[in-house]
């Protein structure tokens, strides 16, 4: 597994959990494409498209919640792409409950830079986008 790939989905993780989400966005490329199936299933609008679309995506989420952690816990080598597999806990704004769960990343990246990340709430979901199985 390239270890600069996962270095570079680190630093995004690393940077997220620090809230510090200007870096977290210039972590992307100026044209990054987005997807997240989560979002996609609740409001129909899970696609983001450059740092303008990572904003808004940001602005939804942080409406929904008080806070939101991601946690590593397994890096897959697909190629071209790398899969994140992570640990996520997060207290939800408004009803200020805690939910913890597992989401899984699909990581593009060029010139050290991320291109392209699709979010999945499962592990098989973004193995098979990645063009793996279990």
């Amino acid at each position: 597994m390239s270890q600069e790939k996962k270095e570079l989905a680190g630093a995004q993780y690393e940077r997220w959990n620090a809230e510090d989400y200007e870096a977290w966005i210039n972590g992307f490329d100026p044209d990054v494409q987005y997807f997240s199936s989560v979002t996609a299933s609740l409001d129909g609008r899970g696609e983001f498209h450059g740092h303008e679309g990572m904003r808004r995506f940001l602005e939804g989420y942080r409406e929904a919640w008080e806070w939101f952690q991601l946690e590593p816990v397994e890096y897959i080598d697909a190629g071209a792409q790398l899969v994140a597999v992570l640990r996520t806990s997060g207290q939800g704004r408004e009803s200020g409950a805690v939910v913890k769960g597992e989401v899984a990343h699909v990581w593009m990246f060029r010139e050290g830079i991320a291109t392209r990340c699709l979010s999945f709430p499962t592990r098989r979901e973004a193995l098979e986008a990645a063009g793996l199985s279990e």
